[in-house]
């Protein structure tokens, strides 16, 4: 496997040092309607163009977004992902693995707090509902691998999320024990 870096612009994450830890795993979809994205030519909701645009509007420093820009808690919205694994398996490294990204939100995992600070965030392209395709999980568990971290060293977006249910992904569909068989392999 290889990995195609396509950096975000460096306003979309914290140039902190990280040694990686563990990783978070997401989903991440763009909604093709967003007038906010003003994306006339949006192909599908998982199109790794649209999905880096929106990160990049997201985190764009500047005046008040439309309405699914407004933060729950008041503050400033951030969102990047270390990697975005594309439906077709394909990695792309959005942040540089030894800088934070802003993909943890307030966060607890294993007795401490912050998971931006010591983890990888990888967000695979799906939704909700959807199920995760083969190759997805070959390049997760290849990526996991990569990094030196072990089937237990990951955890979904919502067993890390505080308050517990503020978050959903990647979801029930998600299946951890593949995931982690293919990690071992990998390891192997």
């Amino acid at each position: 496997m290889r990995i195609i870096e396509r950096h975000l612009p460096a306003f979309c994450y914290r140039d902190a040092p990280l040694n990686p830890e563990g990783l978070i795993v997401h989903w991440i979809s763009v909604n093709p309607d967003a007038p906010e994205l003003n994306a006339e030519s949006v192909a599908d909701s998982y199109g790794v163009d649209d999905i880096w645009n929106f990160l990049v509007e997201l985190n764009r420093p500047g005046p008040e977004k439309g309405p699914i820009w407004k933060p729950m808690d008041g503050g400033r919205l951030w969102g990047s992902y270390h990697y975005l694994i594309s439906r077709a398996g394909d990695i792309y490294q959005l942040v540089p693995p030894n800088r934070q990204a802003y993909h943890a939100g307030k966060s607890e995992w294993r007795g401490r707090v912050n998971c931006n600070g010591w983890t990888l965030g990888v967000a695979l392209a799906g939704g909700r509902d959807d199920d995760y395709e083969p190759a997805q999980y070959e390049a997760l568990a290849w990526l996991t691998s990569h990094h030196g971290l072990g089937p237990w060293a990951t955890a979904g977006h919502d067993e890390v999320a505080i308050p517990q249910g503020r978050r959903q992904d990647p979801g029930r569909q998600f299946d951890w024990q593949h995931f982690r068989h293919l990690v071992r392999q990998e390891a192997a």
